[in-house]
């Protein structure tokens, strides 16, 4: 459906505004996880001189937009702006991994409004999606999970990968099926952990996370 509401249901009904959390126990329980990203900085960084969360004012002290009527010749003025900066997200550096942010909106003033939040300070580039590279990184990632030898994979691909690749969709993701027992979905604004600090933080646009289990029996 191509519907802006989202919402949860099951028997009793429709759930607006709430969540849904799903979790794994088990004592011979194994759990992997891992992302793999695949686009590619183009230029030289930029330094966030002015934002507010999620809304991006100025990149080196001139408006956000510049970057790309620059790089890109998209017009801030043309009403899909937005969706022809779709799979050119920007990408900033926060505790040491690289976070996509992509564009919900390019005001007229050159600002924009993002799916992550961002703050002043930060270096940021703009990105491109190679085919090769989101390959690579992709067969990098099952080469491990060879390692791990898992028993079942679940999969979170953002739905921009999806829109990049187009009728090759299942490139990326078809030779998981042929590991083990695999699921999933394509997803909007994913959450990642940090697993050296614990901390949660959003990744959208070019994630394509990776969970798997060593054991399968658990309790939901």
């Amino acid at each position: 459906l191509n519907s802006p509401e989202h919402f949860i249901f099951d028997a009793t009904g429709a759930m607006y505004n709430s969540m849904l959390i799903v979790t794994y126990a088990g004592k011979d329980l194994h759990f992997d996880m891992d992302k793999s990203i695949g686009w590619v900085p183009l230029g030289m960084p930029f330094k966030v001189t002015r934002a507010q969360g999620k809304h991006l004012i100025e990149l080196d002290g001139r408006p956000a937009a510049e970057v790309y009527e620059k790089f890109l010749q998209i017009d801030r003025k043309e009403h899909d702006n937005a969706e022809e900066a779709f799979e050119f997200p920007l990408m900033a550096r926060q505790n040491g991994e690289d976070r996509l942010r992509s564009v919900v909106h390019i005001e007229e003033d050159g600002s924009f409004w993002l799916h992550g939040f961002v703050t002043e300070g930060m270096d940021i580039n703009l990105t491109y999606g190679d085919p090769s590279n989101i390959v690579e990184k992709v067969n990098e990632r099952l080469e491990a999970l060879r390692r791990f030898k898992p028993q079942a994979v679940l999969l979170y691909s953002c739905v921009v990968r999806k829109t990049f690749w187009e009728d090759f969709v299942d490139m990326e993701m078809a030779p998981f099926a042929q590991m083990c027992c695999t699921s999933g979905f394509h997803t909007w604004g994913e959450i990642l952990r940090n697993e050296r600090t614990g901390e949660l933080g959003e990744n959208e646009v070019g994630t394509f996370n990776v969970n798997t289990f060593s054991k399968w029996n658990y309790t939901l």
